[in-house]
């Protein structure tokens, strides 16, 4: 999932990020909810709703409130507002798609057309042709001077030099191996999985190494017009997790610094700003690709604008999303999972099912990923019984309530260390302010092989560090915690109330 991560301007804080917003949460002394994504929503309670949901009717969400955690460390405000269309509330048992050879070759067509696949070399033990090191020299060969250096990635002069200098290296070396090189064409991609290794290293190195336990890939490249592309894909299906993800990138093999990247992003991406028609085409273009791999139901969910400035000079990104549907209903958004070995009750050994694309003005494909493909097992419900907004609202606050102000990115011992150098204690400032309601992902009890989608909510908001007697700002999503300014703070089963665990590390 690429979202241009920002880098916090303290080294300290990166301890920050990898605190759970409810990872470290004491056990309440008041049961506000069921449950939480334990495995312990049992389908046995499920009961169809008594009227048929008036799809694509729309109601108007409005609740204001103000209240307090129990220990008065956080500040909630309810500013909720906005339109929202009436959806199926199915019930689904979902499993993973693991992905066959017909389904990577298919992928790769999806992204880039009838185009000639070939296997690529190992990434640390390459033996390019003749043909291939002379790409790259005259590719590299512009960039062996600061001042197309400086166009390219405007660095500070140190960062500058030194990537100059690695561009001669790369030049220097390739251009010993080229009297030795092989003449011809690479391999013709083969479009078999084999263990992930082979992707890095030859056969002569990995002969003998038991690979039992790797994952099995994908690997091709290929050239559109003076464009290379990198396609891989990976499954996994182990008692310890599962995978199958597929992932599209600009280059192929390395590069000085990772320059061929950034020579084709500025090939593409140093463009007339992006209008909301061609953000609306290359949306399009992605809703038909999606339906092309014929891995499911997706729907787009965010599709924007990123801009990267390189001096005065700007590179536009259009970054479109998707997420996969359920009888009619989408999915809700929720951040990647990050750690698939975690022990926690709550844990999943599965990514979340998600898509993203990257696209230049004109339609370009930059970078494409997939993780988590799924296949409906069984629709255990068509139209479920669900709590009622208000209802789900108020089981929120009150589980909001039994929080404290160490859980919404500060750490403890970083938290008591600011507070030090600040000269006074600090209150957490949380505003709601964003309401989804979709289909979420909880475990099937005594599994790890499927998992159930239910409607559910997720409300997000805003985050403040604020000083009790001064008022002064000291963190801020969105700053100096966590990578947006809102953030998901809360996911509730609509089945049931209870708490779905959405940060998993």
């Amino acid at each position: 999932m690429d979202r241009f991560m920002k880098r916090l301007g303290c080294a300290a804080l990166m301890a920050v990020l990898l605190i759970s917003l409810y990872g470290c949460q004491q056990t309440p002394t008041t049961q506000s909810v069921v449950n939480k994504n334990d495995g312990a929503f049992d389908s046995s309670v499920i009961e169809s709703a008594s009227e048929i949901p008036a799809v694509d009717s729309t109601q108007t969400i409005a609740y204001t409130d103000k209240f307090a955690s129990t220990d008065k460390s956080v500040m909630f405000t309810y500013n909720l507002n906005g339109q929202y269309t009436g959806v199926n509330n199915p019930v689904v048992e979902a499993v993973p798609h693991y992905l066959t050879e017909t389904d990577v070759k298919r992928v790769a067509t999806a992204l880039l057309g009838d185009v000639d696949w070939f296997e690529p070399e190992p990434r640390f033990e390459p033996e390019y042709t003749k043909e291939q090191i002379l790409e790259k020299i005259n590719r590299w060969a512009p960039y062996a001077n600061v001042e197309a250096i400086s166009k390219l990635c405007a660095r500070e002069p140190e960062y500058t030099a030194s990537l100059v200098d690695n561009v001669k290296r790369f030049i220097e070396k390739y251009s010993a191996l080229y009297e030795a090189a092989p003449s011809g064409s690479p391999k013709a991609c083969e479009w078999t999985f084999k263990k992930e290794s082979y992707g890095f290293y030859s056969a002569e190195t990995l002969a003998g190494q038991d690979l039992s336990q790797e994952n099995d890939a994908i690997y091709a490249v290929t050239n559109v017009g003076e464009v290379e592309y990198t396609f891989s894909a990976v499954t996994r299906n182990m008692g310890d997790f599962k995978l199958n993800n597929m992932y599209l990138h600009l280059g192929e093999g390395r590069s000085p610094s990772s320059i061929d990247s950034m020579i084709y992003r500025a090939k593409f991406c140093r463009t007339e700003k992006p209008t909301d028609e061609d953000v609306a085409v290359v949306t399009a273009k992605a809703e038909r690709i999606l339906d092309d791999m014929d891995l499911g139901q997706w729907q787009i969910d965010t599709a924007y604008i990123h801009t990267t400035y390189y001096g005065d000079t700007p590179e536009y990104i259009i970054i479109v999303s998707a997420v996969p549907v359920f009888n009619g209903t989408s999915a809700v958004r929720v951040p990647q999972i990050g750690n698939l070995k975690s022990m926690s009750v709550y844990a999943s050994n599965y990514y979340m099912t998600d898509a993203n694309f990257q696209f230049s003005v004109n339609g370009d494909l930059l970078d494409f990923s997939m993780f988590s493909p799924i296949d409906i097992k069984e629709i255990l419900n068509e139209n479920v019984a669900t709590k009622s907004i208000d209802e789900l609202i108020e089981l929120a606050k009150n589980h909001l309530m039994l929080s404290d102000y160490h859980e919404y990115g500060m750490s403890t011992d970083y938290l008591d260390l600011m507070q030090e150098d600040a000269g006074e204690e600090f209150v957490c400032q949380v505003d709601i302010c964003q309401m989804d309601y979709g289909m979420l992902r909880v475990k099937v009890p005594s599994t790890d092989e499927s998992y159930y989608y239910v409607p559910g909510i997720i409300l997000s908001g805003t985050i403040d560090y604020i000083g009790k007697h001064t008022g002064n700002v000291y963190a801020a999503s969105g700053e100096t915690i966590w990578n947006d300014r809102i953030v998901p703070l809360i996911a509730l089963n609509a089945v049931d109330g209870s708490v779905i665990e959405i940060y998993i590390n």
